[in-house]
Order: C-alpha cells, then structure tokens, then sequence
C-alpha cells in the first residue's frame, strides 16, 4: 500500500497544527466537567494559553523539521513497512521513534474516545496516521540507492 505524498502529509500537519486552536479549550473544558483536576487548582485558562504559546512557538520548529525530512530525492514507491537491510539500526531508530509518537496518539486516541470527544479521536487517528507516514517516507529514502558520482573529465 503506497503513503501519501508529502505534500499531503504537510497540509494534513498543517490543518492538524492549526486545529490545535480550536480543540484544545474543548478538551480542557471537557476534562474540567469531568473533574479531572483538583478543586483547588487554577482554571483551567493556564494549559489552554500554554498549548496556545506551543502551538505558536512549535509551529516554525515542525515546519523545519519537516522540510529536512522531505527534503532530497525521495524513493519512487516508499511503502508502509519500508525497511532498509542496509541500514537496519536506522531503519530501528526511526521505527520505535515514529512508533512510540503513534503510541501516544493512540492511548489519546482511546482517552477521546473514554471522554466521549469524538472529533477529538478523528484528530488523534489523524495524528497517528501522520507519524507513521513520516517513518515510511524517512525508512524509505534509506532503501534509496547512494547518488552516482560522476567522474569530472581531465582537461589536458
């Protein structure tokens, strides 16, 4: 099954950082109904302008971070279980990165669901499906072939 190309994985970073805005207040609201923090505590305003201040401030970090994946040839037909035998401790390395990033988006995933958040939960599997999707296509470019040198001909 072949991913998405990667300027579809960008609008759909994209489109899920700026949700961001949006659901956050929702999930705090929801949380605070359900008595998630203690009475004694600040309101809930403090997490909602912090998730505000990372959203912001993360926004031009993630961008960076995605151009330097996407970034250079990219393989031809990059695949959900690319695995580079050449490079099997990178191939390692960015599968436990990129799947323990799906993990959390998964136990959220199953949090929105439990507090009965179900846009919250499309957001989470959005999420998800994003990560996994940056590690086929960071996997992938590892199965590429090195680039060919060209020999640069001796003038006499």
């Amino acid at each position: 099954m072949k991913i998405p190309d990667r300027w579809l994985l960008f609008a759909l970073w994209a489109s899920l950082w700026v949700s961001r805005f949006y659901l956050a207040p929702v999930y705090f609201e929801r949380t605070q109904e359900l008595n998630y923090y203690p009475i004694d505590a600040d309101s809930i305003g403090i997490p909602i302008l912090g998730n505000f201040f990372i959203t912001i401030f993360g926004a031009p970090l993630f961008i960076f971070y995605l151009r330097s994946v996407f970034r250079g040839s990219q393989p031809q037909n990059p695949t959900w279980f690319a695995w580079s035998r050449a490079h099997p401790f990178k191939s390692l390395f960015w599968t436990l990165l990129y799947g323990s990033f799906a993990c959390i988006c998964i136990q959220s995933l199953r949090e929105s669901i439990r507090i009965q958040l179900p846009f919250h939960a499309f957001i989470d599997a959005s999420w998800c499906y994003l990560w996994l999707g940056i590690r086929a296509i960071t996997v992938s470019k590892l199965c590429l072939p090195p680039p060919v040198q060209q020999a640069i001909p001796q003038s006499a």
